[in-house]
């Protein structure tokens, strides 16, 4: 090869070290998430280290519902239950394995409700019926964005609330809106640790993400049987402020 055709090549190689410095440098070559955040992904793993744990518990309480509760107090296990009244539960339970994994323990709990089934995704054990995805089921509202940062408990809460009552009655919200809510100082839920933020999320999808930030928070949804089969807009089951306050409990799991 020619003096002049090497040179040639060494501008055009050098060229290509430039642009490729060029582009790392404008888009950074770094790690990709699909799906779940770093933070998901670690509460998911650390969930999973603790539904694969063995114990040797049983819950005094005699409903799957409490037994449910005593189960994620005790185990510190984030949960969302979605608890369909009626729910057709066997009185007696089946036997459980020796010294069974604390994921063994729930899905023998819930085995006594042939209706429910139990799910793990986003650093949460979801405990809820082949039904959920029910368009009259409010949790499977979309809300446009809804972010908190930094917040109790109680204020995200009642921002969600907030969120809902204007995405079913925004005629009431035309002019503006007064109001507001309290909590006492030494309330276990006052702490400003919750940080959530998303766009086109579901009411449920958030309810997620407030637990998941808190670390110490289970939620529960009491859905009608009767109202799930309604054909009535949302807006008119859930009419009021009092309707959208009852939607959802949250339980601390210590304190």
């Amino acid at each position: 090869m020619s003096r002049q055709l090497k040179s040639a090549a060494r501008r055009a190689v050098l060229r290509w070290i430039i642009l490729l410095i060029g582009v790392q440098i404008v888009c950074p070559l770094g790690p990709v998430s699909y799906g779940q955040t770093r933070s998901q992904l670690h509460s998911t793993d650390h969930l999973r280290q603790k539904l694969d744990q063995r114990v040797e518990f049983t819950p005094s309480a005699e409903a799957p519902l409490g037994q449910l509760i005593a189960v994620a107090k005790t185990f510190d296990i984030p949960m969302g239950i979605e608890w369909m009244e009626p729910t057709k539960c066997e009185l007696s339970a089946s036997p459980v394995p020796a010294k069974p994994t604390v994921r063994q323990l729930l899905i023998e709990i819930i085995r006594r409700c042939p209706a429910l089934g139990l799910t793990v995704s986003n650093g949460i054990v979801h405990i809820r019926s082949s039904r959920v995805l029910n368009r009259i089921n409010i949790l499977n509202l979309r809300v446009s964005r809804f972010q908190v940062m930094k917040v109790s408990l109680f204020t995200a809460e009642h921002d969600l609330r907030m969120a809902i009552d204007q995405r079913l009655h925004p005629q009431e919200y035309e002019n503006g809106y007064y109001g507001g809510y309290g909590y006492g100082p030494g309330e276990v839920f006052a702490l400003p640790n919750v940080t959530f933020s998303g766009s086109n999320v579901t009411v449920r999808e958030v309810l997620d993400g407030i637990a998941r930030s808190n670390r110490n928070a289970m939620w529960i949804v009491r859905l009608n049987e009767a109202s799930q089969e309604s054909e009535a807009p949302l807006a008119r089951v859930y009419k009021n402020w009092e309707a959208i306050v009852g939607i959802w409990q949250f339980v601390p799991l210590k304190g």
